[in-house]
């Protein structure tokens, strides 16, 4: 009898410290959510901090973000089933589901695209680039529709005036192939811009000065997976939110740096520099990750210009913003 009452008492024991050391959303199974991204860069800092602060954990979700080399391949990930949230842009995302494919926008991160365009210290302006080869990482990526329209508004039209060569290894990879001299110019994204003017490259001109409000990186979902898992598409809202109003917050500059530079390998006064314009200066990030109708117009816009796309339609037609109204409500009380 003692001995049943002393294993009583033990297993008791045994619970109740399970209960105190890992709570219960802990002790359970975690949705595991694959989070593709092109490569690793200030664009998905918000992320980033998710998975480091637990904002994913506390809802449950066991987040593993993915470099999968260029904007195609993530969006091809989630429809493939790869995995369930791509980090990209909308561009990608539209063309996708104007033909059928199964992926809705769900939110948005980079409502400015916070781009310059590089070059060799030989040319002076836009129009010099006639008959030059440029870097792009795809002609189809939100980078390469941005190079192909800014040079088109300067005269010079794909691929009459110029060519394009796809490089690897994301805004690094365009600043190795103009560095070499290999390739005459490419978009490069902050801090990697500030890296090549210390390299004695030249800058020809920012997209932020033509585009000031532009849809530029979205959360696209497996529509699948948000149809079986609404509650864990809400929560991975939620915890990006939380990840914005905490990197917002002045007082976590440097830990956010840090986190910065553990995914994207930048140093620390370039991670310190990318706070200064993506958070301070730019406001880059969208705080509440609600898609502005000017900014998604002016993509659209663009994707005209290019052919890509026959008129502007209602955002609605690409977004479900319900996900993120459920999400916005959740954060007030949090």
């Amino acid at each position: 009898m003692e001995a049943k009452k002393l294993g009583w008492l033990c297993s008791s024991l045994i619970f109740f410290l399970l209960a105190v050391l890992y709570p219960a959303s802990t002790l359970a199974q975690r949705n595991e959510v694959f989070v593709l991204v092109s490569n690793h860069f200030p664009y998905y800092w918000n992320s980033y901090v998710g998975v480091e602060r637990g904002f994913f954990a506390d809802e449950n979700l066991d987040v593993k973000i993915v470099a999968m080399g260029s904007a195609e391949l993530s969006l091809k990930g989630i429809i493939g089933g790869s995995g369930q949230v791509a980090l990209t842009n909308p561009i990608g995302a539209i063309l996708a589901r104007r033909q059928g494919a199964p992926v809705t926008i769900v939110g948005s991160i980079i409502h400015k695209p916070l781009y310059e365009l590089i070059a060799a210290p030989r040319f002076r302006s836009i129009k010099d680039l006639k008959g030059e080869t440029l870097a792009v990482q795809s002609m189809f990526s939100a980078e390469g529709v941005l190079l192909r329209t800014l040079l088109q508004r300067h005269g010079l039209s794909y691929p009459r005036d110029f060519t394009v060569f796809q490089v690897a290894g994301g805004t690094r990879g365009r600043l190795a192939a103009v560095t070499s001299g290999r390739l005459a110019a490419a978009l490069l994204v902050i801090p990697t811009n500030v890296i090549a003017l210390e390299q004695g490259l030249i800058s020809l001109g920012t997209t932020v000065d033509i585009w000031p409000s532009f849809e530029f990186v979205n959360i696209v979902a497996d529509q699948r997976w948000l149809s079986q898992k609404p509650q864990a598409t809400i929560g991975f809202l939620t915890a990006m939110l939380r990840a914005n109003r905490w990197l917002y917050d002045p007082r976590n500059k440097r830990e956010a740096a840090e986190i910065l530079t553990k995914y994207t390998k930048l140093s620390a006064k370039h991670a310190e520099l990318s706070y200064d314009a993506y958070l301070a200066k730019y406001k880059a990030i969208s705080p509440d990750a609600t898609n502005q109708t000017e900014g998604f117009q002016q993509m659209e816009k663009v994707m005209m210009e290019l052919g890509q796309l026959d008129g502007v339609y209602p955002m609605e037609e690409f977004v479900d913003k319900q996900p993120l109204e459920r999400a916005l409500e959740r954060v007030k009380g949090k």
